[in-house]
């Protein structure tokens, strides 16, 4: 059998992780099958997914990786958000590509048995006559001020349309699940949750590599550590605001930002933005009494080994979204021994029960309240044989467990 595995953009952070995981996973599970990676060259050269046509007969085994190379900027899409001006500007970008790209996937997968959608694009149409499942990460578009009326019109007929059409389909955690049941009643009956285990993340720097690097990005502790660009959603105002009132008992609290834009917002000299999110929450941070650079610190997009050093270095890792389909970078900071307080939000709820983990919840509109459960951490930490058995809970399910529950799903529509 021949599976081909897409994801087409190829999502940075958790997402990247969530993919190159899954893709060793599968081949590690089952050897004899065959795997087409289908996706941008740009994430094919990554790091988390290694040399590809290295590992044809050695680590991962991929008979085959198949190169997209969609006309999409190498950069960010930027714009201004809730203007006119950004919102077209979106629309027209993936309108220029939404095509030619579906066209360019169905081409790649002709010889492929079935086909397994680890991170659809719902800008995104498909002339495919095969077999496929797919994993729906979340709805964002349903709850994104930045996209238009129209386009959301059209992201739920296409979402509409793959999901009719898909053999099965997969998401990340029951209220996921219950929300594209909603949303999209014909698909209840083929939907199935499997839980993502921790993504494939390094050993962070150890001293004095750790201390110099540290110092390099102006990080000291005690810190609070947020992961996650700048959207709406990530709810980093709410962040912002709780600092702010945190520092007036805790005058040594630092905030670090990683995630795109996090650096063009907080950096202590950053570049020029037309991301107007970015601005909006550094003249927050700035009418706060919070200095970029030194109270807040945007480091940007980050590398794993960066990241693991954080979560490691980190007081603790606060999760403020108001909305989430998942929350890999939960589970990474668990993993790291790293304190957790995060939104009230069902997502978390659903993590939290199954991985059997105890983070601080807080109502994610309420500052007062982020502020009180970080200081909580700070004045009664978790002892650290909490974090230890946490962490040792996160770490036993397997991306080998998962992969086996993705194959399963794709047997069966075989």
């Amino acid at each position: 059998m021949k599976i081909a595995v897409i994801d087409y953009f190829a999502n940075v952070g958790g997402g990247r992780r969530y993919t190159a995981s899954l893709v060793k996973g599968l081949k590690y599970c089952n050897p004899e099958i065959e795997i087409k990676f289908v996706s941008s060259k740009k994430a094919l050269n990554d790091q988390s997914f290694g040399n590809l046509d290295g590992f044809v007969s050695e680590q991962v085994g991929l008979t085959t990786s198949e190169t997209l190379r969609a006309q999409i900027p190498n950069g960010r899409i930027h714009g201004i958000p809730g203007t006119w001006r950004a919102k077209m500007g979106v629309q027209q970008f993936l309108l220029k590509t939404r095509y030619a790209l579906g066209s360019q996937i169905a081409r790649a997968v002709q010889d492929a048995d079935i086909l397994f959608f680890a991170w659809p694009d719902f800008h995104v149409t498909f002339p495919i006559q095969k077999p496929f499942a797919l994993t729906v990460h979340d709805l964002i578009w349903r709850h994104n001020d930045l996209v238009t009326q129209a386009q959301v019109t059209r992201l739920n007929q296409n979402a509409a349309s793959l999901l009719q059409r898909s053999s099965a389909v997969i998401t990340l955690t029951p209220s996921m699940r219950r929300e594209v049941d909603e949303a999209f009643p014909g698909s209840a009956q083929k939907t199935r949750v499997i839980y993502s285990p921790l993504p494939e993340l390094p050993r962070g720097l150890s001293s004095p590599a750790r201390d110099k690097w540290l110092s390099l990005q102006h990080v000291r502790s005690p810190f609070v550590l947020v992961v996650g660009g700048l959207w709406a959603h990530k709810n980093h105002l709410t962040l912002l605001q709780a600092i702010a009132r945190l520092k007036q008992e805790h005058t040594a609290i630092q905030l670090v930002c990683t995630g795109q834009y996090t650096d063009e917002a907080f950096s202590s000299q950053p570049a020029a933005t037309r991301w107007g999110l970015a601005k909006t929450l550094r003249e927050l941070a700035n009418n706060l009494g919070l200095e970029s650079g030194k109270d807040v610190i945007g480091l940007g997009s980050t590398s794993d080994i960066e990241l693991a050093t954080l979560y490691e270095a980190a007081t603790c890792f606060v999760a403020p979204s108001t909305y989430e389909g998942g929350s890999l970078p939960m589970l990474e900071a668990v993993a790291h021994q790293c304190p957790v307080a995060c939104s009230d939000i069902s997502v978390f709820r659903d993590i939290a029960s199954y991985f059997q983990l105890t983070p601080r919840f807080f109502v994610p509109t309420n500052a007062d309240a982020l502020a009180t459960e970080i200081a909580r951490i700070l004045e009664q930490p978790i002892s650290r044989t909490e974090c230890k058995e946490m962490a040792q809970r996160v770490k036993q399910r397997t991306w080998r467990d998962a992969a086996q529950e993705y194959l399963g799903v794709l047997y069966e529509i075989a």
